[in-house]
Parts: C-alpha cells; sequence; structure tokens
C-alpha cells in the first residue's frame, strides 16, 4: 500500500530509522521521528476515534502488534538477514589474530561481546522503540479505563489508583 502512514510503511520507516551503518565504528541509528512514533502507537493498538469506546474497539481491530514477520513479510525477511549477518560477522571475528591475541590474553569473550553488541544496535533499538510504543498503548488504555469507570461512578478518577504491583525476578546467568 503507497500510504505513507500505513502499517507497513510506517513499520518499515521506524526499523530503518533504528539501523546502524555496518561500517561505523559508532552506531549511528537514531530511532522514529515524532510523527512516525505517533503513528506506530496508533498501529500498536492505541488510536482511533475521538472518544474511548470508538479508540478500544478500532485498537482491537488495528492491533498486528507481534506479527510483523508474517503481515509485513519484506520487514520479516529483513530483519532475518540483519541476524544472519550478527551471526557472520561474529562468527568472522573469531577467525581474526585479533581475536586469538585477545582469547590468548583471556579477553576474547569481552571482544566478541562488544563486536556483537555493535552489530546488533538497530534490532536493540527497534526492540526498545517497540516496547516504548507499547508502553504508551497501555497507558492511554489505562487513563481510557479510569476515564470510562469515571464516568459510570465506579471509580473516582481523582483518586489515585494503583494497581497491585507484580513481583519480576532477574534471574542471574552470569558465571562470575
Amino acid at each position: 500500500n503507497g500510504d505513507p502512514s500505513g502499517y507497513a510503511n510506517v513499520i518499515s520507516r521506524v526499523f530503518a530509522s533504528c539501523c546502524s551503518s555496518h561500517e561505523a565504528p559508532i552506531p549511528t541509528g537514531t530511532g522514529p521521528t515524532p510523527l512516525d512514533m505517533e503513528l506506530l502507537i496508533y498501529w500498536n493498538g492505541g488510536g482511533g476515534g475521538n472518544d474511548s469506546s470508538s479508540r478500544n474497539a478500532t485498537a482491537a481491530l488495528l492491533s498486528r502488534r507481534g506479527i510483523e514477520r508474517w503481515s509485513i513479510p519484506q520487514l520479516g525477511r529483513l530483519r532475518k538477514q540483519c541476524r544472519v549477518h550478527v551471526i557472520d560477522a561474529v562468527l568472522d571475528a573469531q577467525d581474526t589474530r585479533e581475536y586469538l591475541r585477545n582469547f590468548n590474553k583471556g579477553k576474547g569473550e569481552d571482544m566478541l561481546r562488544k563486536h556483537s553488541e555493535h552489530k546488533s544496535h538497530a534490532a536493540k533499538l527497534f526492540a526498545r522503540v517497540m516496547g516504548k510504543a507499547d508502553e504508551m498503548v497501555v497507558r492511554q488504555q489505562r487513563e481510557d479505563m479510569l476515564t470510562a469507570a469515571a464516568a459510570t461512578g465506579i471509580v473516582d478518577k481523582t483518586e489515585d489508583f494503583q494497581p497491585p504491583k507484580q513481583q519480576f525476578h532477574r534471574h542471574n546467568h552470569s558465571t562470575n
């Protein structure tokens, strides 16, 4: 579809904005423009009409979040190529004299980690941008629910309602 605000075009522009030059010593991806971020939030399920019921109904119909690989095949292929490029780059780095010198000094793993981080910068930035858009959608939906509940008298919107906090545990998988 040729619509610049269409789903495939927005997601593709957002991904392109996250990409960095593979040759650059410092990753150059900057992330999406404010307009593309607004459109991304819309397409991730946060947009529609001017009232909350219209917005929520539209969001339910429009959200394609999580199925980008299938709904935008060219993006799925591009992201797969990027993953293969990162893997190949790290494997190639293992074959270099620099790696062998660092390996003998006990620093080979650190060299590969830095190389992988640089090469996978675009994917990391894209994931963060998508996560930020998802966060904004959830915030908007929460606000809409509180507004609707306040309109029916279930909740006083002026109260600072806080849902119970869930505990998430990070597992330390390091071998240090």
